[in-house]
């Protein structure tokens, strides 16, 4: 059964399996240190020969910020594993690089942070550590390497989410800081089916796009995860099938 019979919502992207994308690693200062002006960031390079990052997933996402002064796009997944972090950063990137829009992308996934991996830019201090209280806002927010339209809020160090953090004031202050500043926030959440916390973002957020596995994702979960949603009265910009193989017919489990 197809994706888009299981939610019927607009597909945005089918993305196949791509290695070079599995294989980035935590980024080394070295690189950090030595990039410059015009230089791929790791999210950019791993890219190269991958195929299904159709138009459809940019220009809908470029559609909906293009008239708001600012907007706040979650991207979530159904579970762990979906590719959620490289969909969030590669979006950012593209926004950031050929539209020129002031972008911010933010990591919430404090049990799996990655975000710092893409972009070029120390993992730490991060979201932890400002709602914490340790650090400022302007002491976590990263510019990426090369890439001056774009800022990265990574989650900071590798944490369990507390209980109603993001319906906190702490998060709450942080989101509206990054929001007067920047003409699209991205935000890296984890899954919304399986961790309870992403369920209070949606009160914080202007749209949401949903990644799914290929013969992963189970029609239930997708099922939910539209409900929670569209529940919160929030936009849903669509979905995006991730790692997929042509020679399996099956794409939602």
């Amino acid at each position: 059964e197809t994706l888009e019979k299981a939610l019927n919502v607009p597909v945005l992207a089918v993305i196949g399996e791509h290695k070079p994308l599995r294989k980035l690693r935590p980024t080394k200062v070295s690189w950090v240190m030595s990039n410059h002006e015009g230089k791929p960031l790791p999210i950019e390079l791993a890219q190269i020969g991958l195929t299904g990052l159709e138009q459809n997933l940019w220009k809908t996402c470029a559609d909906f910020v293009r008239e708001r002064k600012s907007s706040r796009i979650l991207v979530t997944g159904t579970e762990r594993g979906c590719g959620t972090s490289v969909l969030a950063a590669s979006i950012a990137v593209n926004l950031a690089r050929h539209l020129r829009y002031p972008t911010v992308l933010l990591g919430t996934d404090f049990m799996s942070p990655s975000l710092a991996t893409y972009c070029g830019v120390p993992g730490e201090p991060g979201l932890a550590d400002v709602m914490g209280g340790s650090t400022e806002l302007k002491y976590a927010l990263h510019s990426a390497p090369g890439l001056a339209e774009l800022s990265v809020l990574p989650s900071g160090g590798k944490r369990v989410s507390l209980a109603g953090e993001f319906a906190g004031e702490a998060f709450k202050m942080a989101l509206s800081q990054l929001s007067g500043s920047a003409k699209v926030v991205l935000i890296d959440s984890p899954p919304i089916v399986t961790e309870a916390s992403t369920t209070a973002l949606l009160d914080s957020v202007d749209a949401v796009i949903l990644v799914t596995r290929a013969r992963v994702s189970l029609k239930e979960d997708v099922e939910e995860a539209r409900s929670r949603i569209e529940g919160a009265g929030v936009h849903f910009l669509g979905a995006v099938l991730n790692r997929f193989r042509p020679e399996f017919s099956r794409s939602i489990g």
